[in-house]
């Protein structure tokens, strides 16, 4: 095992030899011995000692003190002050440098000892300390992931990501509770940190509000440590923004009819599962209204297709206008649609596709003057399943096309009482 090589910085000879031979004895190896607080700095660097015994007095300019402050910087080797000035003006001085100890004149071999030991021991801890804060900086500072520190609802650590992430400089975000960041629905997360909740340890996509008023979705993970004796809250987040929105355009699309803006038919199984689960609970009713355009073959035929898809995107944008933000605007297939009416019974489903009608028949569609539509409408009864629903609205469009077109017909009315919902 390699001996521990001590630096003596003393200017006086004699007892410097003393020292010398009290450090032989304990079984150190002594590296030199230096008169001058320059020369300590030169040894040090020229030597590599593990440890230096500093006199404050020294000979020349420099003194034992801003030797021992350059040492530190420069070199981080542990320094010992060994003088006979405890003065309090010498001691503040002294403690600027952060000694690792300080022994008074006389001193006895197991006090010289004891204290580079000591001194040993904590500059091991200092350095370990040191190296695991250099690597969490190098870890962090280069991460492509967002990371944070919280103390009571205030960032007292975000990495150079999560700096991008937010647009906010770290003096800005220091001034910024991490709640305020959070969307109003994900603020609970800030509430479970700030508690030291189990629940604060989470994985979960949030929004926040970067610096220029945007909402960012982030895939963020969270959890709670003790941190100087104070529950922390310690955070990494991954700007997910461009794949959320990817994902809610895929969503989209994969429910929309993109032709006409309308929900599509895969889309309406899950309303039509939501929507009838809720008017059992709750015994409301609910009314479908199925309808399609009048003769719209001879649209496509005489004018051609773009201008009938042309009439499919204005009439759509019509009926859409006319409902409820409780109701529903599916396009069935080619030119037949569906209205889902929440809270509505089969007769005001006949009044909804009255006004429907007519809406549609005094529009002016372009590059065809006026259109027709004729409609059927049911209401929901418990033991419906999708297709017996549908079908009966099917039955009853059917019913007003072969009457004639331009009418509605309501499934379970008969056709004075159909005609008693309208004008």
């Amino acid at each position: 095992m390699q001996q521990t090589r001590v630096l003596i910085v003393e200017d006086e000879s004699i007892v410097a030899l003393d020292i010398k031979s009290t450090l032989k004895n304990l079984g150190y190896d002594v590296a030199g011995i230096c008169a001058y607080g320059e020369e300590a700095v030169k040894a040090v660097e020229d030597l590599s000692p593990h440890l230096v015994l500093m006199d404050i007095v020294l000979k020349g300019d420099m003194d034992g003190i801003e030797a021992a402050e350059i040492i530190r910087q420069r070199f981080h080797v542990p320094v010992v002050f060994l003088t006979s000035h405890a003065d309090k003006q010498t001691l503040e001085r002294a403690k600027i440098t952060k000694p690792f100890g300080y022994i008074i004149k006389p001193f006895d071999d197991r006090e010289i000892h004891s204290n580079i030991e000591m001194a040993l021991h904590s500059h091991d801890v200092e350095k370990r300390l040191r190296e695991s804060e250099e690597l969490f900086r190098v870890l962090a500072e280069n991460s492509v992931a967002g990371i944070f520190i919280v103390e009571n609802d205030r960032f007292v650590y975000a990495n150079p990501e999560f700096l991008k992430i937010t647009g906010y400089s770290a003096d800005e975000l220091e001034q910024i509770p991490f709640s305020q960041l959070l969307c109003n629905e994900f603020r609970y997360i800030a509430e479970s940190m700030h508690n030291c909740d189990v629940a604060a340890k989470m994985q979960k996509t949030i929004r926040i509000t970067s610096r220029d008023q945007d909402e960012r979705w982030l895939e963020l993970a969270t959890n709670t440590v003790v941190l100087r004796d104070r529950c922390s809250g310690i955070g990494t987040a991954m700007d997910v923004n461009e794949l959320k929105q990817l994902q809610m355009q895929m969503e989209i699309f994969a429910t929309t009819d993109m032709l006409t803006g309308c929900y599509n038919r895969r889309k309406f199984e899950d309303i039509f599962r939501v929507e009838t689960e809720r008017a059992r609970r709750y015994r409301q009713p609910l009314a479908a209204v199925l309808f399609d355009i009048d003769h719209f073959k001879q649209v496509n035929d005489t004018h051609g297709h773009n201008v009938g898809d042309d009439v499919l995107r204005t009439l759509a944008a019509l009926v859409r206008g006319s409902l409820r933000p409780s109701d529903y605007l599916v396009r069935w297939g080619g030119e037949e649609f569906l209205v889902l009416a929440t809270e509505t019974n089969a007769r005001q489903g006949g009044h909804l596709a009255q006004r429907i009608r007519r809406l549609i028949e005094r529009s002016e569609f372009a590059a065809v003057g006026t259109v027709t539509i004729s409609l059927g409408v049911t209401e929901f009864v418990s033991d419906d399943e999708l297709h017996t629903f549908i079908k009966r609205a099917d039955d009853a469009l059917y019913l007003a096309k072969n009457k004639g077109r331009n009418r509605v017909e309501v499934h379970g009315l008969s056709s004075e009482e159909a005609r008693e919902t309208g004008p």
